[in-house]
């Protein structure tokens, strides 16, 4: 089995595990793309907790946020067919994370935003 394949069931599995555990899951469609997860103010929208974010670029992010940004443990799905891995902070990686390049290159490190 492929690494890629490894991580996309383990994505699957944190997928299922979050959204049983979830409180609510609310979906929001804007300009932006298409959210599906837990909010903290549903008035305002404010993305907060687990959520998935599928941007209009073709880009997807799984994982954690906090205050409408990325901020935790999360993957993202670039549309150029890399994949991040890692932790984030206010929508920027930092931390240890694996970066995979469609091309094959790896890197595994910590990032400074």
């Amino acid at each position: 089995m492929s690494k890629l394949s490894i991580i996309f069931f383990i994505s699957i599995i944190l997928i299922f595990h979050f959204k049983s555990n979830a409180s609510q899951i609310y979906i929001i469609k804007n300009e932006e793309g298409r959210y599906e997860g837990e909010l903290s103010d549903i008035d305002n929208k404010i993305k907060s907790g687990y959520g998935i974010m599928n941007y209009s670029n073709g880009d997807i992010y799984k994982g954690q946020w906090e205050n409408n940004s990325k901020n935790g443990k999360g993957i993202m799905n670039y549309a150029s067919g890399d994949i991040h891995i890692g932790s984030w902070g206010f929508d920027s990686i930092t931390g240890y994370g694996e970066r995979k390049f469609f091309n094959g290159d790896s890197y595994k490190g910590y990032h400074k935003s």
